[in-house]
């Protein structure tokens, strides 16, 4: 374990060196920005990298500071997975200095990632950077029973769900998404308190999938539910059962 953890920081280290050095050696015009040379070094952008959870399994979301550096024309984000490999990647790019997040799906329970964003100028030569922000992909998050059903009226959807068991857990969200669309927060619980809702059906929905996740009061994951879906039936369609039932 104690090699492990060395291993590890001996890699964010060598990332932290490597990340200006590997950019600028395949610079072939570094000179010909003339106001970046005269920096006296390097713009310290901020990152901020925390695990999040989506239908698809666990991602890691990053978010930073925009590159005020007058010679920044675009940014990259790149990730260092020193259990499998010792080469970094360029998960992200954009000539966009206002976008500045990225959700990265592309990563494993279990992992620990080293991530830092750079500021480029049009030669490619680094003019911002942040710090390695290090990050844990955990296995071990509590699965939740979820349970959905489609009230008689078919104007509700009542969810129940089972309460997360880790004394960590500070919040329980409850999430949906209609027709595929993006996630939206429904409602908020405590713990120890109601575990079940009645959700209006959406007008128009033709299916809402649900998901019930707790976190800690940093935002990490602790607990989550697989998807839930619910379809709901249209009018006409049920009308038509109930005259072929006659």
């Amino acid at each position: 374990m104690r090699r492990s953890i060395l291993t590890v920081v001996a890699s964010a280290a060598a990332f932290t060196m490597v990340l200006p050095m590997s950019v600028q050696a395949g610079d072939a015009d570094r000179r010909s920005d003339g106001v970046s040379d005269r920096r006296s070094g390097l713009e310290a952008l901020r990152l901020e990298c925390a695990v999040r959870t989506t239908d698809a399994g666990p991602a890691v979301r990053c978010e930073w500071s925009m590159p005020q550096a007058p010679a920044a024309s675009w940014v990259r984000l790149v990730r260092l997975d020193p259990d499998t490999d010792r080469h970094r990647q360029v998960v992200f790019r954009t000539a966009d200095l206002t976008e500045t997040g990225y959700l990265d799906a592309e990563v494993r329970a279990g992992h620990r990632y080293v991530y830092a964003v750079q500021a480029l100028s049009e030669a490619g030569r680094v003019v911002g950077q942040s710090r390695p922000e290090r990050v844990r992909v955990t296995a071990d998050v509590e699965v939740l029973r979820l349970r959905c059903r489609l009230g008689p009226a078919r104007e509700a959807i009542g969810c129940e769900w089972s309460r997360p068991q880790s004394r960590d857990a500070f919040v329980v969200s409850l999430w949906r998404s209609v027709d595929g669309g993006p996630r939206e927060l429904v409602e908020r619980f405590r713990p120890s308190g109601p575990n079940a809702y009645r959700d209006p059906v959406p007008a128009g929905a033709s299916k809402v999938t649900y998901a019930v996740i707790a976190t800690t009061e940093t935002d990490r994951i602790v607990a989550r539910s697989r998807p839930e879906t619910v379809r709901i039936p249209r009018p006409d369609a049920a009308r038509d059962r109930e005259v072929l039932a006659l």
